[in-house]
């Protein structure tokens, strides 16, 4: 018994070292570890932040933010504002980006493919007016703007934007244009 006792306290004690001898190791991997989680915390919590701040501007400002992939066949992001001024949901327009086309004035609707073929193609931006039909078959008049996005290897992969409602500035121009053929009639 003394010499199993024996034995088994130089096993212990050889268990003893060789955890000893790894425990460095252990904490150090441990340590690792903690940090890498704690790093992914942190970036988690910012990318909160940074959603809650897009979503407070792009919510609440009067006009419509939209990123499309790098030759418009996909709507990847619409504001909700689009809503208010199409009057047709956000999420049905990015399941079919097709549709967006024939919500422009079949008047106007060549010019924007011929605008947005010219972006794609030599990834520049631009800025032009057009109409819209509402579901009702009223007019809005629109100012839309695009611009590229560029990767970090600086090559465009998205475009985005802005549409702006400018129906009553079209209004108030007509209107203006109208009284200025008529003083100019008068004089």
């Amino acid at each position: 018994e003394e010499a199993f006792q024996k034995l088994s306290d130089n096993f212990d004690n050889y268990l003893l070292k060789n955890y000893l001898k790894r425990l460095p190791h252990v904490i150090q991997n441990t340590i690792k570890r903690r940090a890498i989680l704690l790093e992914k915390d942190k970036a988690i919590a910012s990318l909160k932040v940074n959603q809650e701040k897009f979503n407070m501007i792009t919510e609440n400002i009067s006009e419509v933010f939209w990123i499309a992939n790098h030759n418009y066949d996909e709507i990847i992001y619409l504001s909700p504002y689009f809503e208010t001024i199409w009057e047709r949901n956000c999420q049905e327009m990015i399941a079919q980006p097709e549709n967006f086309l024939k919500t422009i004035h079949p008047d106007d609707r060549k010019s924007i493919v011929k605008i947005l073929n010219n972006s794609a193609l030599n990834k520049t931006g631009y800025s032009t007016e057009f109409r819209i039909l509402k579901p009702d078959g009223t007019e809005k008049w629109i100012l839309g703007k695009g611009f590229p996005i560029k990767n970090t290897e600086g090559n465009v992969y998205r475009f985005g934007g802005t549409f702006i409602d400018i129906t009553e500035t079209k209004k108030t121009e007509e209107t203006l244009k109208i009284q200025t053929t008529y003083f100019e009639q008068l004089f």
